[in-house]
């Protein structure tokens, strides 16, 4: 009960703090000098606002500090690379999360993909292009999410339609090691693209994925997390491979994990305000996702034992 009541005082603070805001125009002008919580950067145009002086759209739950509002493409990626121009904003660490993940799949692809027979080389391939591709997209989201509603609106639909769609080619790589024979790798696919097209029809046609809370969009990501393990749960079950269920098992609770933080808001739920420049539930779920990455080339690099023998 008492962790019960301390959510909701924390979460009855921040609807105070939103019935007490004025709505914003995407000029956000107005707001640079609110008040001396507030920080102006005037060469940008942009300032940095706490929760009450955020616009709505912005608001994060748990997230009290550190709102970058305003500003241009340019200036917000000036921000990105000179992050003390204009004090560090809340969406620095959750790009340069992705940054690092970039940089440790390319060291993987490098350090890897001679050592792999020319028949898993495909999917070393897949494994990289999957997060390479997926990266300028969640990187312009965290960069410009505050320079209006409108290009959060943007980068949003296209950062999570790259999920989904990389989670989709992420699955035919794994595939593609497991399911050797035409008849079940195509059955697989057909499932595999079914849920694809599923998914992306909840989130951006029967729904707007701006307006998909958390827990909502986690539980609707869900169905692909679990088309793409599938391979390596049978590949664990049907051939009673221990090394691969040892790494199946270990990627099913680093995506756990994962999953719970980001949909729960942990630990800024925890502590309001404490995380809000680093350590928040979006930067562990990105470091939780290079931490499954690394268990996906090494299912590849033993299947690619397990081919050759």
């Amino acid at each position: 009960m008492g962790s019960i009541e301390a959510d909701e005082v924390a979460k009855s603070k921040l609807r105070r703090k939103s019935s007490d805001s004025l709505q914003m125009s995407e000029s956000f002008s107005v707001h640079s000098t609110t008040n001396g919580t507030n920080n102006r950067d005037d060469d940008a145009g942009a300032f940095l606002a706490d929760f009450q002086n955020a616009p709505c759209y912005l608001r994060r739950d748990y997230v009290l500090t550190g709102y970058r509002v305003g500003g241009s493409y340019s200036t917000a990626l000036q921000a990105m690379l000179n992050p003390f121009q204009l004090q560090l904003h809340n969406e620095f660490w959750n790009a340069w999360t992705m940054v690092l993940g970039v940089l440790f799949s390319t060291w993987c692809f490098v350090s890897k993909f001679q050592t792999l027979p020319a028949s898993s080389r495909p999917t070393a391939v897949l494994l990289w292009t999957v997060v390479v591709t997926h990266f300028p997209f969640s990187f312009g989201l965290h960069s410009f999410i505050g320079i209006s509603e409108s290009a959060r609106r943007t980068w949003r639909t296209l950062d999570v339609f790259m999920i989904e769609l990389n989670s989709a080619i992420l699955a035919i790589a794994l595939g593609n090691l497991v399911f050797r024979d035409s008849v079940s790798f195509l059955g697989y696919s057909a499932l595999n693209t079914s849920v694809f097209l599923f998914n992306v029809y909840t989130t951006m046609i029967s729904r707007r994925i701006w307006n998909i809370p958390k827990k909502q969009l986690s539980r609707d990501i869900r169905n692909q997390v679990v088309i793409y393990l599938l391979p390596m749960i049978f590949q664990s079950l049907y051939f009673r491979d221990y090394e691969a269920a040892e790494i199946t098992i270990a990627t099913c609770i680093i995506i756990a994990i994962g999953g719970f933080l980001y949909a729960n808001h942990i630990p800024e739920r925890i502590v309001p305000g404490g995380f809000d420049s680093f350590g928040c539930s979006h930067n562990l779920m990105h470091i939780c996702a290079i931490a499954a990455h690394y268990c996906e080339w090494k299912f590849l690099e033993h299947m690619a034992a397990v081919i050759i023998n």
